[in-house]
């Protein structure tokens, strides 16, 4: 049994961030950077299909992905071109991508069911301010953020109990010492750069990893990115894909995982969804 993509989308530009939102929505952040232009798109997570898309002409570039919270889908600016720091939010519909409301004075922290946390610049201190997720009303202003730490904390420890997996060193991973060794006999004698990352979802090991490419040279590094799984009942590899060629240094969660599907980027443009047929595999030990 050889294990094959159930959807690809492709972009015109660089997958730049992927969030997951409720209802199987995916939110993708992609730029075209030879014309300066920022697209957002929302795929059906079970079939790839595009819901909506959505691109602010007013300002195509210095904008970006913020959060996905509820039925919101929360964009943000920036403080000046150039520089990092985030302000400003644009609160689109996370059904239908309408625009729903925005605040270009205030910068996002972090949300908590159905409010947002913020933040205003002042001289020498950050004004706290709390909005209404659905309609961006202000509710509450503070004269700093201290009070928000420890909802911090919380939305924090929530995170953290959802059902999304990223990968792990390999060696902190709670592997049975068979499939280890199915994971070195596919890795091989190839000249690893990094670590090597994995999810194990019984009986399927998802890992990623990084060989030296072609040409590669201590001054010119060139780094091949491998996604592989092993179905270790069958002591066989059932999906190989090279996500990049030519990387130039290991880049760290290269695919996660949402239950049994595995999403990944290939060649920066496109995301994938492999689906690892648990129930099937369990069945047929």
């Amino acid at each position: 049994m050889q294990l094959k993509p159930t959807w690809s989308f492709g972009s015109d530009g660089t997958l730049w961030r992927i969030l997951l939102g409720n209802g199987g929505r995916i939110l993708a952040e992609y730029r075209d950077e030879d014309r300066k232009v920022t697209h957002f798109v929302c795929l059906d997570d079970r079939t790839g299909r595009v819901l909506w898309r959505h691109q602010r002409p007013e300002e195509p570039w210095w904008i970006g992905l913020e959060a996905v919270q509820g039925n919101r889908v929360l964009l943000h600016g920036f403080q000046t071109p150039d520089m990092p720091e985030h302000k400003g939010m644009i609160a689109l519909d996370l059904e239908t991508g309408e625009e729903r409301w925005r605040n270009e004075e205030v910068t996002f922290w972090f949300a908590h069911q159905s409010r947002i946390y913020a933040y205003r610049t002042m001289f020498e201190r950050r004004a706290g301010r709390v909005l209404d997720l659905e309609t961006g009303e202000v509710l509450e202003n503070l004269d700093t953020i201290d009070d928000f730490i420890p909802l911090r904390q919380l939305a924090r420890q929530e995170d953290l109990h959802e059902s999304i997996d990223f990968p792990e060193d390999l060696s902190d991973v709670d592997v049975p010492e068979a499939v280890r060794r199915l994971a070195e006999r596919e890795i091989g004698a190839a000249q690893i750069v990094g670590s090597v990352e994995a999810v194990l979802r019984d009986p399927f090991l998802v890992m990623n990893y990084h060989r030296r490419g072609a040409g590669f040279t201590p001054e010119t590094p060139r780094l091949e990115n491998h996604l592989t799984i092993i179905d270790s009942r069958r002591s066989e590899r059932v999906f190989s894909e090279t996500l990049q060629t030519e990387a130039r240094l290991p880049v760290p969660d290269s695919f996660f995982m949402r239950e049994g599907d595995v999403f990944f980027i290939k060649g920066r443009s496109f995301l994938s969804m492999v689906h690892l047929p648990l129930e099937a595999s369990g069945e047929a030990g």
